[in-house]
């Protein structure tokens, strides 16, 4: 995917910005802006490159271990436990912070930070409910 904005097809651009440069008519703008429009939504569809490193599924003590987190359920005004695994980590870098990937026992997922799994794991290991 991509967009015909980018390299090496930016001739498409300088000319867009030639024709709003040279637009004496509010229609002749308009014919601008749904191109405009037309372009962002295939920016918006093209696939997000990452500028992280990928996640690793090795290298870190954490990786398999269990852990227990708990959620409040405002609705029913109790806590819900569950347990997941760790399954792989993502180290800190730049100013973004380490991250670890867990899957709840019921298929859930998500990413914790460093302090967010050393709780869940004392949780699991202490055996705690609630």
């Amino acid at each position: 995917a991509g967009s015909r904005w980018v390299a090496p097809k930016a001739r498409i651009r300088v000319r867009w910005l030639q024709s709003l440069d040279e637009a004496e008519r509010a229609s002749e703008l308009a014919a601008s802006l749904v191109e405009l429009e037309q372009h962002l939504r295939e920016l918006q569809s093209a696939a997000d490159v990452s500028e992280r490193k990928p996640w690793r599924s090795d290298a870190h003590e954490w990786l398999g271990r269990s852990v227990r987190r708990f959620f409040w359920l405002k609705s029913e005004q109790r806590w819900l436990c569950t347990d997941a695994s760790v399954g792989s980590w993502l180290p800190a870098e730049g100013s973004d912070v380490a991250l670890w990937h867990v899957t709840h026992d019921d298929g859930d997922e998500e990413d914790l930070e460093e302090h967010e799994v050393a709780i869940a794991l004392e949780h699991y290991s202490e055996g705690r409910a609630e």
